[in-house]
């Protein structure tokens, strides 16, 4: 059984700065929206409720120990959601309510403060206790106090919560919280049917062999957790955020942030008691050596505060790194994965509420599973250098020796029809910069990164090369009609000669062969992005940056604009909606699924996340962190 909460969550506060979305896959699910907000400066970040509104009312989910008062509700759903020969009686039911209520958990969806009082119980976890290490008959019947390994009974959620999260939600919860309060208690074990190993497996659960227990007409499937084998130190994990599938083997795409979610809980996120010393986190990010180190921490509300480092220290946001956050608190179970109206809050220390909902929960095994998100932000306005200079100084001589091109190249684009040479420079927001080529150019352009932002454009944050893409003059009668692509295609930039192009052999090619062209995942996006991009800072090449592309896109929608006057793309181009695919072209490489809206001034960008590894902190790390 696996479900969630289809339920709403709705924290208010003034500004809106960036919203994020988790997208179904399929265009039939209703959107959802999520909001990145921001408080008044001067007012303190204080500790909001997470709620849920199922029905126009406000609840909070917990899982709480049972009661006598829960018998004849769980007793319901029992009966609701087993076979008649494998469901519990209610008689064994009351029989573990009454002796083992520590091991009875109800997961329950109540008001919140100053509504109307009102619950639902959403579904329940039941184990008893027994000296035995495998599951018998005997222990399924009994329950010994002193034993030291809990079987799990039942597993249940109502019906119409089911396959949206909330079973692995709650049973994960329901071993931590064993874990952490009956700690005598080192393993449980329970039984299932081959079909809902998988479930159980994401929640840490191993095979243990065909179970002897004949309970029902068909076989089980006995399943152990180790409790006193759980790490002691905090649990973390590498996702990649605006990751694909790619042909490939041994292809990694997207950007990796390495998440680090810790167990202490605080009323808010200003709590000091929440992260370990920021220069232990520093230290810790650095010996990561990921674009972003993420550190997670559990409000007592349901929401969650985070603080973000890169290998040179703190930042305030990082929004590859919030949706890594994001999918890691989903795919692993500590939440559910939200419905349409659930929301997940991520509080930073700069004062950002980071809102996300979700309508389809990650998919797939524990590691390598997929989320598919959208992170909406403020357009960055784009303005020209006057002459082409930086900071009174001409760009282009150095730019040539940046890029690895004759000076005669980086020209204009000339009026004659060849559309080839420089189509833009400026500023792309306060301290970021862009540059945007004719297709035959980026193409041939070998980028110096440490050129481009020492002796190019002195103090920039951020150096953004951009063109169209739709390379291959073959694809001109395959490639997508939308408008804004052919928008762009109206355009008339000189495109490479596709036989020219240097092979693309997958993973790290980029690298070795000095070209954007390379690193694009076997050539998977060469003929399919409508706009290509590759963005350079402090660090080297940027697998994927979110922020770039909030100017890139609205940069490339005014460039289609002025260059199209006539048919679809102009028609496309004035619009107010601006959908293209867009891919960066780093040796990873990255997909966002991208739109401009000119009238809301917002650019969103979706794309997946994808779970690449999980461990925990070792003694050694823990140490450091001070969490030993």
């Amino acid at each position: 059984m696996n479900a969630q909460l289809a339920s709403g969550d709705h924290l208010h506060t003034p500004h809106t700065l960036l919203k994020i979305t988790a997208s179904p896959r399929s265009t039939k699910s209703p959107p959802a929206l999520v909001c990145i907000q921001r408080h008044h400066v001067g007012v303190s970040l204080t500790a909001r409720r997470f709620q849920l509104e199922t029905r126009h009312r406000k609840m909070q989910t917990t899982l709480r120990q049972a009661t006598e008062a829960d018998w004849a509700a769980v007793c319901e759903l029992e009966a609701a959601s087993y076979p008649a020969d494998e469901a519990a009686t209610p008689e064994k039911l009351r029989f573990r309510i009454r002796n083992a209520p520590h091991l009875f958990r109800v997961l329950e969806a109540r008001t919140a403060p100053g509504a109307d009082p009102k619950s639902e119980l959403l579904g329940f976890v039941c184990a008893t206790a027994t000296a035995q290490e495998r599951v018998t008959e005997e222990s399924m019947s009994a329950h010994e106090p002193a034993g030291r390994t809990a079987v799990i009974h039942s597993v249940v959620v109502a019906e119409k919560w089911r396959r949206r999260g909330l079973a692995r939600h709650a049973v994960t919860l329901f071993a931590r919280q064993l874990a952490e309060s009956q700690t005598h208690i080192t393993t449980l074990l329970l039984l299932t049917h081959e079909e809902n190993s998988g479930l159980y497996a994401s929640c840490g659960f191993e095979p243990a062999g065909v179970s002897a227990v004949h309970h029902g007409s068909r076989p089980w499937l006995e399943m152990r957790l180790r409790l006193d084998r759980m790490e002691a130190g905090p649990r973390c994990w590498q996702v990649n955020a605006f990751s694909f599938a790619s042909p490939c083997e041994r292809h990694m795409s997207g950007n990796p942030a390495c998440v680090v979610v810790l167990r202490a809980t605080g009323l808010s996120a200003d709590d000091a008691s929440l992260f370990p010393a920021s220069d232990a986190m520093a230290a810790f990010a650095a010996e990561m050596r990921q674009p972003a180190t993420v550190f997670v921490a559990p409000l007592a509300d349901g929401a969650f505060a985070v603080r973000y480092f890169t290998v040179s220290g703190e930042i305030p946001l990082c929004g590859h790194a919030s949706l890594a956050a994001a999918h890691t608190l989903w795919a692993s179970g500590q939440l559910p994965a939200a419905a349409v109206q659930d929301t997940l809050a991520l509080h930073t220390r700069a004062g950002l509420i980071v809102q996300l909902r979700c309508v389809e929960q990650p998919g797939g095994a524990a590691v390598g599973n997929r989320g598919r998100y959208s992170i909406r932000l403020n357009a960055v306005p784009h303005i020209p250098l006057p002459d082409f200079a930086w900071r009174g100084t001409p760009v282009t001589p150095a730019l040539a020796r940046a890029l690895q091109l004759e000076e005669a190249q980086l020209q204009p684009l000339s009026p004659d029809g060849s559309r080839s040479g420089l189509l833009f420079v400026g500023s792309n927001g306060p301290n970021d910069v862009l540059v945007a080529l004719s297709p035959d150019l980026f193409a041939a352009a070998k980028p110096d990164p440490s050129v481009l932002l020492s002796e190019v454009f002195k103090g920039a944050r951020i150096v953004s090369l951009s063109t169209t893409g739709r390379w291959s003059s073959s694809d001109a009668d395959t490639a997508a009609t939308h408008g804004s692509a052919a928008a762009l295609k109206s355009m008339q930039l000189r495109h490479p000669d596709a036989s020219a192009l240097p092979p693309a052999t997958g993973y790290g090619s980029a690298a070795e062969a000095g070209s954007a062209a390379a690193g694009d995942a076997c050539g998977l996006w060469w003929d399919t992005a409508d706009i290509v991009s590759r963005c350079f800072n402090a660090d080297g090449e940027d697998p994927v940056c979110g922020a770039a592309h909030a100017g890139i896109i609205p940069f490339w929608h005014t460039a289609a604009a002025g260059a199209a006057t006539t048919g679809e793309g102009a028609a496309s181009a004035s619009a107010a909606a601006f959908a293209v695919r867009a891919f960066q072209s780093s040796p990873r490489g990255g997909v966002l699924e991208s739109s401009y809206d000119a009238g809301a001034g917002t650019v969103t960008l979706t794309g997946e996340a994808t779970t690449f590894l999980t461990g925990a902190v070792a003694a050694g790390g823990a140490a450091l962190l001070g969490l030993s």
